[in-house]
């Protein structure tokens, strides 16, 4: 890893860390309340960064649950010897087919934020694993931002907002509408007692929101654009979050909408009976 990428890495790990308290804030829960777990629940954080999400999670459980995460890469993980005893970090891409040893190991399998990784608006192999994972009657929470409802507000009717509505249309592309149909995609897999929630962030927040925003916009032109994106696209989104950020320090920001869709994995009547 050379010197750029290495900054680039440690500025998503700072991203992601700072991503999940304003979820956090905002929602107000780790695990939706329309999920029920035992006391000694098997949960995993598929898609996991830095782990921050299960740390976070293992203060609020009995230390019997077993809490394990999972990414394709471990740089953002602590050291193994700081971890809570339950808790394990791993390696494992969601696009490959889990290992037999993790079939219908997990009561929750946990999702946040595979927009710039879902490819030709199609999320069903992540979906497909993560159900061969979960245990009949387990749960799915999955967390996305839905791009296509969100709108730009400013402070003020003085205040400019041409580059903030730029980026908020530039990413109300056809490729993401397969967040708003989650529930459906849900249902069509046999997941039952799906429930969606949808809230704007709190307006205060919303800056806070819109920096993390930004970042996350120079990394998708760094990772995505410079790479096998036509060229000069990578330097047209840089050039515009700078515009943004200005605009935004005037008063202007994109109000989001944080949707968590959750379902359950359908769990044959003669197996409910028996658990």
């Amino acid at each position: 890893m050379n010197s750029e990428e290495a900054t680039q890495k440690r500025r998503a790990q700072r991203r992601l860390n700072c991503q999940h308290y304003l979820w956090r804030e905002t929602l107000n829960f780790l695990i939706s309340p329309n999920i029920s777990i035992g006391p000694t629940p098997r949960v995993a954080d598929v898609g996991t960064g830095t782990g921050i999400w299960l740390l976070d999670l293992a203060k609020n459980l009995p230390s019997s649950a077993q809490l394990e995460g999972f990414d394709i890469s471990s740089t953002g993980y602590p050291p193994k010897e700081w971890l809570p005893s339950n808790v394990e970090l791993r390696l494992w891409n969601v696009f490959d087919e889990p290992p037999e040893h993790m079939h219908e190991k997990y009561d929750v399998v946990h999702l946040r934020l595979f927009l710039v990784v879902v490819d030709d608006n199609d999320p069903s192999t992540i979906l497909r694993h993560c159900l061969k994972i979960l245990k009949p009657g387990g749960f799915l929470q999955w967390e996305e931002y839905d791009l296509h409802a969100r709108t730009v507000v400013t402070s003020g009717s003085s205040v400019p907002k041409e580059h903030t509505q730029r980026l908020a249309d530039f990413v109300k592309r056809d490729i993401h509408k397969w967040v708003g149909a989650l529930p459906e995609t849900f249902a069509s897999y046999g997941l039952i007692n799906t429930s969606v929630l949808r809230l704007n962030e709190n307006l205060a927040s919303s800056r806070m929101f819109m920096d993390v925003e930004l970042v996350l916009a120079e990394e998708f032109a760094a990772n995505t654009l410079d790479t096998r994106g036509p060229p000069g696209s990578g330097d047209e989104v840089r050039k515009l979050a700078k515009a943004v950020y200005a605009e935004a320090q005037q008063g202007a920001t994109i109000r989001h909408i944080l949707q968590v869709v959750t379902g359950r994995k359908y769990l044959a009547e003669t197996e409910a009976q028996n658990s």
